[in-house]
């Protein structure tokens, strides 16, 4: 079982583009999956207005881990969380995807044709 720890801005990217997530991680994993997002994320996405995403968190089930910031950047908590956790980090952000991979952490992004791929 693959754990998905989604970052805010591919939440945002499926909301956005109306694109049904588990359609294309169905058609793109070999693997069963599960979703999970920080509160973190969910402050992010309220600060943003995204109020629309965080219903649609809701909607799609996605498990939500509480998590201690100690005042760190939500990219920093999304790589402590994956390492300790064992997740991989669904993005499209390529900072967080260069600092993942410098810590070890997959990473899950958007490919073509509604496919995602998986760096490691």
């Amino acid at each position: 079982m693959i754990k998905i720890l989604l970052d805010t801005n591919f939440l945002i990217y499926f909301f956005d583009s109306k694109t049904d997530i588990y359609k294309v991680l169905d058609s793109s994993l070999l693997d069963s999956y599960e979703l999970y997002c920080t509160d973190k994320n969910l402050e992010e996405l309220s600060g943003l207005g995204k109020e629309d995403v965080i219903a649609l968190v809701k909607h799609l089930k996605v498990h939500v881990l509480k998590v201690d910031d100690s005042g760190s950047p939500v990219d920093d908590i999304l790589i402590r969380t994956a390492k300790e956790k064992g997740f991989y980090i669904a993005t499209q952000d390529r900072n967080l995807i260069s600092k993942a991979k410098r810590s070890g952490v997959p990473i899950i992004a958007k490919g073509n044709k509604n496919k995602v791929k998986i760096l490691l």
